[in-house]
Order: C-alpha cells, then sequence, then structure tokens
C-alpha cells in the first residue's frame, strides 16, 4: 500500500513541484519541524510540495483514494506539531 500511494503521488506531481515519501532520501529534511520533539511522534507518511493546482487536485485524489490524512504546513512552526499529518500527507 505504501509503495503503491508514493508511486502514484511521485507520478501526479510535476516539476518543479516535489514527493518526500518515507521511503525517500530527501524525506528527512523535507519532514523536520521546529518542535523536534515531536518529529518521530508526528511524522507524515509524505511531503509534497504541488507546482500546480491540477497537481494538487491530483494529490487529493490519491489522498482520498488511500484514506491518507491530510494537514498544511505553512513555516513548521506549531508549537503542538500540527503542521505534520501523522502517516499522512503534509502539504509545503
Amino acid at each position: 500500500l505504501t509503495a503503491m500511494a508514493c508511486a502514484a503521488l511521485h507520478a501526479a506531481v510535476t516539476p518543479p513541484g516535489l514527493v518526500a515519501c518515507t521511503s525517500d532520501a530527501q524525506f528527512g529534511t523535507s519532514a523536520t519541524i521546529f518542535n523536534r520533539n515531536l518529529q518521530v511522534e508526528r511524522a507524515p507518511f509524505a511531503v509534497v510540495t504541488p507546482a500546480t493546482i491540477g497537481d494538487l487536485a491530483a494529490v487529493l485524489r490519491i489522498a482520498r483514494r488511500f484514506q491518507l490524512p491530510m494537514a498544511v504546513r505553512n513555516g513548521g512552526h506549531n508549537p503542538a506539531g500540527w503542521a505534520l499529518s501523522p502517516g499522512g500527507i503534509t502539504f509545503e
């Protein structure tokens, strides 16, 4: 399931948009938040930076299909860690 969801996300987002799933090398830096005490506990499945509205719509359909929760990160400085979606998709 996770490999299928990750492949679908990578296929949906066009450059210069980015996808970082837990299995991707760049995931560690993409999923970093200000309050690092919550880093592991609130780790998302993927961090996505859509390049277009079409990318965003495609990622929303994928999230719905795989029943992945979503969160929007705007700087990642929320002290409670709400900028990440545990086990889901975080939009950058």
